[in-house]
């Protein structure tokens, strides 16, 4: 998770992290990303583009990110430590791109087949006797049934 999304989440140390990049995060009420300060009076804010929301204005303009950065957090400080646990165990259970432990699709457990061609073709040559008998033992009956 990045900490954009860490930050969006409430986790106030990847929006520290955030505001000392100068990376203001994405809106907290249409998620838009074209955020853009703003200069006024002698004071700093930040406002979204796309739908107008602001944060309050401050004398710095490193005070008015932190400000646009901070979000109430959404988990406990128990379901955060939970998240981190699940990514650490998710990235060590990566290598190359690949998640161990999951399944492959079922053709690849399949055991190629060897195809005995006399007995294929003695099958459709069964197959097509039953059909022209059926076929000739229809005709007779309709003849029979009219």
């Amino acid at each position: 998770m990045t900490d954009i999304q860490r930050a969006m989440l409430g986790d106030h140390d990847a929006a520290a992290r955030l505001t000392e990049q100068g990376v203001a995060i994405p809106c907290p009420s249409c998620a838009g990303a074209d955020i853009k300060s703003m200069y006024a009076c002698g004071e700093f804010g930040y406002r979204c583009s796309d739908c107008g929301t602001m944060a309050e204005w401050h004398s710095s303009e490193k005070t008015a990110l932190a400000d646009w950065n901070r979000r109430a957090p959404l988990l406990t400080p128990g379901q955060m430590e939970l998240l981190n646990v699940m990514e650490s165990r998710a990235e060590s259970e990566t290598l190359n791109g690949k998640r161990f432990g999951q399944a492959k699709p079922y053709w690849e457990y399949r055991e190629p087949r060897v195809i005995n061609c006399e007995k294929l073709e003695r099958e459709r040559g069964r197959h097509e006797e039953t059909a022209e008998k059926a076929q000739d033992h229809g005709g007779a009956m309709e003849k029979q049934m009219f």
